[in-house]
Protein backbone atom coordinates (compact mmCIF):
# COMPACT_ATOMS: atom_id res chain seq x y z
CA UNK A 1 0.00 0.00 0.00
CA UNK A 2 2.86 2.37 0.75
CA UNK A 3 3.97 2.00 -2.84
CA UNK A 4 0.71 3.58 -3.87
CA UNK A 5 0.93 6.40 -1.36
CA UNK A 6 4.44 7.21 -1.96
CA UNK A 7 3.28 8.53 -5.17
CA UNK A 8 3.95 8.23 -8.84
CA UNK A 9 5.55 11.66 -8.88
CA UNK A 10 2.57 12.98 -10.75
CA UNK A 11 2.63 10.35 -13.49
CA UNK A 12 -0.92 9.27 -14.35
CA UNK A 13 -1.51 5.54 -14.08
CA UNK A 14 -2.96 4.89 -17.52
CA UNK A 15 -3.04 2.50 -20.45
CA UNK A 16 -3.63 5.53 -22.65
CA UNK A 17 -0.49 7.60 -22.20
CA UNK A 18 -1.00 9.05 -25.69
CA UNK A 19 -4.20 10.71 -24.47
CA UNK A 20 -2.43 12.35 -21.51
CA UNK A 21 0.91 12.99 -23.23
CA UNK A 22 1.69 16.48 -21.75
CA UNK A 23 1.45 15.00 -18.24
CA UNK A 24 4.30 12.61 -19.09
CA UNK A 25 6.33 15.02 -21.21
CA UNK A 26 5.61 18.78 -21.19
CA UNK A 27 7.00 19.11 -24.72
CA UNK A 28 3.67 17.69 -26.00
CA UNK A 29 1.84 20.80 -24.77
CA UNK A 30 0.34 22.54 -27.79
CA UNK A 31 1.20 19.76 -30.23
CA UNK A 32 -2.44 19.55 -31.27
CA UNK A 33 -3.76 22.13 -33.73
CA UNK A 34 -6.72 22.80 -31.45
CA UNK A 35 -7.45 23.37 -27.78
CA UNK A 36 -8.04 20.10 -25.98
CA UNK A 37 -9.51 18.93 -22.69
CA UNK A 38 -9.14 15.30 -21.56
CA UNK A 39 -11.09 13.87 -18.62
CA UNK A 40 -10.13 10.37 -17.52
CA UNK A 41 -11.32 7.92 -14.88
CA UNK A 42 -9.52 4.67 -14.04
CA UNK A 43 -10.73 1.92 -11.73
CA UNK A 44 -7.70 -0.18 -10.78
CA UNK A 45 -7.99 -3.91 -9.99
CA UNK A 46 -11.77 -3.87 -9.73
CA UNK A 47 -12.06 -7.04 -7.60
CA UNK A 48 -9.79 -5.69 -4.81
CA UNK A 49 -11.63 -3.85 -2.00
CA UNK A 50 -10.07 -0.45 -1.51
CA UNK A 51 -8.17 -0.56 -4.80
CA UNK A 52 -7.10 2.86 -6.11
CA UNK A 53 -9.25 5.09 -8.30
CA UNK A 54 -7.65 7.68 -10.56
CA UNK A 55 -9.14 10.88 -11.96
CA UNK A 56 -7.07 12.78 -14.51
CA UNK A 57 -8.01 16.11 -16.08
CA UNK A 58 -5.71 17.69 -18.65
CA UNK A 59 -6.02 20.79 -20.77
CA UNK A 60 -3.73 22.07 -23.52
CA UNK A 61 -3.90 25.09 -25.84
CA UNK A 62 -1.78 27.10 -28.21
CA UNK A 63 -1.27 30.62 -26.88
CA UNK A 64 0.53 31.49 -30.13
CA UNK A 65 -0.15 29.55 -33.27
CA UNK A 66 1.98 29.29 -36.39
CA UNK A 67 1.30 31.77 -39.19
CA UNK A 68 -0.84 29.97 -41.77
CA UNK A 69 -1.58 32.05 -44.85
CA UNK A 70 -2.67 28.89 -46.70
CA UNK A 71 -5.84 28.54 -44.60
CA UNK A 72 -6.26 31.97 -43.04
CA UNK A 73 -6.08 34.31 -46.01
CA UNK A 74 -7.75 34.79 -49.38
CA UNK A 75 -5.10 34.48 -52.07
CA UNK A 76 -5.11 34.46 -55.86
CA UNK A 77 -2.32 33.39 -58.14
CA UNK A 78 0.41 30.87 -57.35
CA UNK A 79 -0.29 28.96 -54.09
CA UNK A 80 2.14 29.69 -51.27
CA UNK A 81 3.90 26.85 -49.48
CA UNK A 82 4.30 26.81 -45.71
CA UNK A 83 8.06 26.59 -46.27
CA UNK A 84 7.91 30.09 -47.75
CA UNK A 85 6.83 31.48 -44.37
CA UNK A 86 9.78 32.57 -42.18
CA UNK A 87 10.48 30.07 -39.41
CA UNK A 88 10.18 32.81 -36.82
CA UNK A 89 6.51 33.17 -37.89
CA UNK A 90 5.86 29.43 -37.60
CA UNK A 91 6.90 29.07 -33.95
CA UNK A 92 4.18 27.67 -31.69
CA UNK A 93 3.78 28.32 -27.96
CA UNK A 94 1.71 25.85 -25.95
CA UNK A 95 0.33 26.22 -22.43
CA UNK A 96 -1.46 23.56 -20.40
CA UNK A 97 -2.46 22.31 -17.00
CA UNK A 98 -3.37 19.01 -15.41
CA UNK A 99 -4.96 17.68 -12.25
CA UNK A 100 -4.65 14.19 -10.79
CA UNK A 101 -6.62 12.76 -7.87
CA UNK A 102 -5.91 9.30 -6.45
CA UNK A 103 -7.93 7.64 -3.70
CA UNK A 104 -8.21 4.10 -2.42
CA UNK A 105 -11.83 3.27 -2.94
CA UNK A 106 -14.55 4.16 -0.48
CA UNK A 107 -12.19 3.61 2.44
CA UNK A 108 -10.24 6.73 1.52
CA UNK A 109 -7.13 5.65 3.45
CA UNK A 110 -4.82 7.20 0.88
CA UNK A 111 -5.47 10.39 -1.00
CA UNK A 112 -3.18 12.09 -3.47
CA UNK A 113 -4.02 15.39 -5.15
CA UNK A 114 -1.69 16.95 -7.68
CA UNK A 115 -1.80 19.96 -9.98
CA UNK A 116 0.61 20.98 -12.70
CA UNK A 117 1.33 23.65 -15.29
CA UNK A 118 3.11 22.90 -18.57
CA UNK A 119 4.65 25.05 -21.30
CA UNK A 120 6.27 24.16 -24.62
CA UNK A 121 7.88 25.99 -27.53
CA UNK A 122 7.66 24.30 -30.94
CA UNK A 123 10.32 25.34 -33.45
CA UNK A 124 9.83 24.47 -37.14
CA UNK A 125 12.49 22.47 -38.97
CA UNK A 126 12.25 21.13 -42.52
CA UNK A 127 9.54 19.06 -44.24
CA UNK A 128 6.73 19.88 -41.77
CA UNK A 129 8.91 18.73 -38.89
CA UNK A 130 9.00 20.45 -35.49
CA UNK A 131 11.32 20.30 -32.50
CA UNK A 132 9.61 21.06 -29.20
CA UNK A 133 11.05 21.75 -25.76
CA UNK A 134 8.86 21.92 -22.67
CA UNK A 135 8.89 22.55 -18.91
CA UNK A 136 6.41 21.52 -16.22
CA UNK A 137 5.95 22.52 -12.59
CA UNK A 138 4.00 20.05 -10.46
CA UNK A 139 2.73 20.19 -6.88
CA UNK A 140 1.41 17.18 -4.97
CA UNK A 141 -0.39 16.86 -1.66
CA UNK A 142 -0.47 13.36 -0.17
CA UNK A 143 -2.51 12.40 2.87
CA UNK A 144 -2.61 9.07 4.71
CA UNK A 145 -5.54 8.50 7.09
CA UNK A 146 -3.85 6.13 9.52
CA UNK A 147 -6.78 6.35 11.95
CA UNK A 148 -8.60 3.95 9.62
CA UNK A 149 -5.91 1.29 9.99
CA UNK A 150 -4.76 -0.90 12.87
CA UNK A 151 -0.96 -1.24 12.74
CA UNK A 152 0.98 -3.74 14.82
CA UNK A 153 4.23 -1.75 14.71
CA UNK A 154 5.17 1.91 14.74
CA UNK A 155 5.73 3.50 11.38
CA UNK A 156 7.71 6.68 10.67
CA UNK A 157 4.88 7.99 8.52
CA UNK A 158 2.42 7.49 11.39
CA UNK A 159 4.74 9.28 13.81
CA UNK A 160 4.89 12.13 11.33
CA UNK A 161 1.17 12.57 11.68
CA UNK A 162 0.05 11.00 8.43
CA UNK A 163 0.61 14.14 6.47
CA UNK A 164 -0.36 15.96 4.49
CA UNK A 165 2.97 15.59 2.76
CA UNK A 166 3.78 17.89 -0.11
CA UNK A 167 6.10 17.57 -3.06
CA UNK A 168 7.11 20.07 -5.73
CA UNK A 169 9.10 19.18 -8.82
CA UNK A 170 10.14 20.68 -12.14
CA UNK A 171 10.71 18.51 -15.19
CA UNK A 172 11.75 19.08 -18.77
CA UNK A 173 11.25 17.29 -22.07
CA UNK A 174 11.94 17.34 -25.79
CA UNK A 175 9.86 16.15 -28.73
CA UNK A 176 10.66 15.75 -32.42
CA UNK A 177 7.59 15.22 -34.59
CA UNK A 178 6.12 15.33 -38.07
CA UNK A 179 2.79 14.15 -39.51
CA UNK A 180 4.04 10.54 -39.75
CA UNK A 181 6.09 10.09 -36.57
CA UNK A 182 7.12 11.42 -33.17
CA UNK A 183 9.96 10.65 -30.75
CA UNK A 184 10.31 12.12 -27.27
CA UNK A 185 12.12 12.02 -23.94
CA UNK A 186 11.57 13.72 -20.57
CA UNK A 187 13.64 14.09 -17.41
CA UNK A 188 11.83 14.42 -14.06
CA UNK A 189 14.57 15.64 -11.75
CA UNK A 190 15.40 19.17 -12.81
CA UNK A 191 14.25 20.24 -9.34
CA UNK A 192 12.50 18.40 -6.50
CA UNK A 193 11.51 19.51 -3.02
CA UNK A 194 9.74 17.29 -0.46
CA UNK A 195 8.54 18.60 2.90
CA UNK A 196 8.67 15.23 4.71
CA UNK A 197 11.72 13.08 5.41
CA UNK A 198 9.65 9.89 5.77
CA UNK A 199 8.11 10.51 2.37
CA UNK A 200 11.59 11.00 0.93
CA UNK A 201 12.74 7.74 2.49
CA UNK A 202 9.79 5.61 1.47
CA UNK A 203 8.62 7.41 -1.63
CA UNK A 204 8.77 5.88 -5.08
CA UNK A 205 10.40 8.16 -7.60
CA UNK A 206 10.80 8.30 -11.36
CA UNK A 207 13.67 9.62 -13.46
CA UNK A 208 12.01 10.08 -16.80
CA UNK A 209 10.17 8.77 -19.84
CA UNK A 210 10.87 8.19 -23.52
CA UNK A 211 9.05 6.81 -26.53
CA UNK A 212 8.13 7.03 -30.19
CA UNK A 213 5.27 6.39 -32.60
CA UNK A 214 4.94 5.97 -36.36
CA UNK A 215 2.10 5.77 -38.92
CA UNK A 216 1.75 3.34 -41.82
CA UNK A 217 -0.95 3.52 -44.49
CA UNK A 218 -2.47 0.08 -45.07
CA UNK A 219 -5.13 1.40 -47.45
CA UNK A 220 -6.86 4.64 -48.34
CA UNK A 221 -8.86 4.51 -45.10
CA UNK A 222 -6.89 2.27 -42.72
CA UNK A 223 -3.69 3.13 -40.85
CA UNK A 224 -1.50 1.10 -38.52
CA UNK A 225 0.02 3.16 -35.70
CA UNK A 226 2.52 1.31 -33.47
CA UNK A 227 4.16 3.06 -30.54
CA UNK A 228 6.57 2.39 -27.68
CA UNK A 229 6.54 4.14 -24.30
CA UNK A 230 9.15 3.61 -21.54
CA UNK A 231 9.39 4.80 -17.93
CA UNK A 232 12.58 4.67 -15.81
CA UNK A 233 12.33 4.61 -12.02
CA UNK A 234 14.78 5.67 -9.34
CA UNK A 235 16.43 2.22 -9.36
CA UNK A 236 17.07 2.42 -13.12
CA UNK A 237 14.39 -0.17 -13.82
CA UNK A 238 12.74 0.42 -17.19
CA UNK A 239 9.11 -0.50 -17.78
CA UNK A 240 8.27 -0.57 -21.50
CA UNK A 241 4.81 -0.52 -23.04
CA UNK A 242 4.36 -1.71 -26.62
CA UNK A 243 1.16 -0.71 -28.42
CA UNK A 244 -0.37 -1.04 -31.87
CA UNK A 245 -3.67 0.44 -33.02
CA UNK A 246 -5.61 0.38 -36.28
CA UNK A 247 -7.37 3.59 -37.29
CA UNK A 248 -10.27 3.61 -39.70
CA UNK A 249 -10.76 6.91 -41.49
CA UNK A 250 -9.76 8.97 -38.41
CA UNK A 251 -13.13 7.92 -37.01
CA UNK A 252 -12.73 4.70 -35.04
CA UNK A 253 -9.72 2.85 -33.74
CA UNK A 254 -8.75 -0.15 -31.67
CA UNK A 255 -5.67 -2.06 -30.62
CA UNK A 256 -3.62 -3.68 -27.90
CA UNK A 257 -0.81 -2.73 -25.56
CA UNK A 258 1.57 -4.84 -23.48
CA UNK A 259 3.83 -3.84 -20.61
CA UNK A 260 6.85 -5.98 -19.90
CA UNK A 261 6.06 -5.67 -16.19
CA UNK A 262 3.22 -8.12 -16.85
CA UNK A 263 0.11 -6.26 -18.01
CA UNK A 264 -1.83 -6.28 -21.27
CA UNK A 265 -4.71 -4.06 -22.37
CA UNK A 266 -7.40 -3.77 -25.02
CA UNK A 267 -7.90 -0.17 -26.19
CA UNK A 268 -10.86 1.15 -28.20
CA UNK A 269 -11.77 4.66 -29.32
CA UNK A 270 -14.32 6.56 -31.36
CA UNK A 271 -14.43 10.14 -32.62
CA UNK A 272 -18.06 11.25 -32.71
CA UNK A 273 -17.23 14.47 -34.56
CA UNK A 274 -14.61 17.22 -34.67
CA UNK A 275 -15.49 18.13 -31.08
CA UNK A 276 -16.02 14.95 -29.03
CA UNK A 277 -14.14 11.68 -28.78
CA UNK A 278 -14.09 8.85 -26.24
CA UNK A 279 -11.75 5.96 -25.54
CA UNK A 280 -11.83 2.89 -23.29
CA UNK A 281 -9.17 0.44 -22.14
CA UNK A 282 -9.38 -2.80 -20.20
CA UNK A 283 -6.17 -4.04 -18.59
CA UNK A 284 -5.44 -7.52 -17.23
CA UNK A 285 -2.41 -8.95 -15.48
CA UNK A 286 -0.29 -11.46 -17.35
CA UNK A 287 2.14 -11.86 -14.45
CA UNK A 288 1.98 -12.31 -10.67
CA UNK A 289 -1.48 -10.76 -10.25
CA UNK A 290 -3.04 -13.05 -12.84
CA UNK A 291 -6.16 -14.69 -11.40
CA UNK A 292 -6.33 -12.35 -8.39
CA UNK A 293 -8.18 -9.38 -9.90
CA UNK A 294 -10.82 -8.59 -12.47
CA UNK A 295 -8.69 -6.14 -14.36
CA UNK A 296 -8.69 -2.35 -14.60
CA UNK A 297 -11.13 -0.17 -16.52
CA UNK A 298 -10.33 3.28 -17.88
CA UNK A 299 -12.48 5.81 -19.73
CA UNK A 300 -11.28 9.08 -21.28
CA UNK A 301 -13.49 11.80 -22.71
CA UNK A 302 -11.65 14.04 -25.17
CA UNK A 303 -12.91 17.47 -26.20
CA UNK A 304 -11.37 19.24 -29.20
CA UNK A 305 -12.21 22.91 -28.80
CA UNK A 306 -11.83 25.62 -31.46
CA UNK A 307 -11.14 22.84 -33.96
CA UNK A 308 -12.21 24.91 -36.98
CA UNK A 309 -10.09 22.89 -39.39
CA UNK A 310 -11.50 19.60 -38.02
CA UNK A 311 -8.06 18.21 -37.29
CA UNK A 312 -7.44 14.76 -35.84
CA UNK A 313 -5.31 14.12 -32.73
CA UNK A 314 -1.57 14.27 -33.42
CA UNK A 315 -0.53 11.73 -30.76
CA UNK A 316 -1.46 8.06 -30.83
Amino acid sequence: MLGLVANAQFIPNSNQAFQLAPAYNPAFTGVEGFNSVKIGYRSQWSSFPGAPRFVNVLGSARIQNAADVVHNALRVGTPINSRDIPKSKRIIHGLGGNLTHVSNGAQGIIENLGVGVTYALHFPLENNMFLSGGLAANYENIRVRWEKLDLADDDPLVNDGGGPFTKFNVRGGILLYAPKFYVHAAYYRLFTKVNSEPLTDFGYDYKGTAGFGVRFNLSATVELRPSVFAVMDQFNNIDIEYAAKLYYGEKAWGGFSYRDSGFAALILGFEFNSLVGISYSYEISTGGLQGFNNGSNEFILALKLANLRKLSPAVW
